[in-house]
């Protein structure tokens, strides 16, 4: 079970951001679990293929192509949110 009894505090398309949020968390003992989801990887219609093999990649910026989510359990949602946005200001 993903996420029952969990809720999301972050999502954004930075690795960097994504890296540090997970530091922020790990590092003040919050248990976890995060999704990362490819953007282009994503089906059109059944048998139509996937973005990428529909459109290509061509100018398409490689650090938005994946989307990260980050989760806690709900009674540490706002004590998480407090040391992410800490780590995102000072990144």
């Amino acid at each position: 079970m993903f996420g029952f009894g969990m809720e999301s505090v972050y999502v954004g398309r930075s690795m960097r951001d994504f890296s540090a949020v997970r530091e922020a968390l790990s590092s003040r003992g919050i248990d976890y679990k995060y999704k990362v989801n490819n953007r282009q990887a994503a089906w059109l219609f059944p048998a139509g293929g996937t973005v990428r093999s529909q459109t290509g990649s061509l100018g398409m910026d490689s650090d938005s192509a994946h989307e990260y989510e980050v989760l806690v359990k709900r009674d540490r949602a706002v004590e998480a949110r407090y040391h992410i946005m800490n780590a995102l200001r000072n990144a």
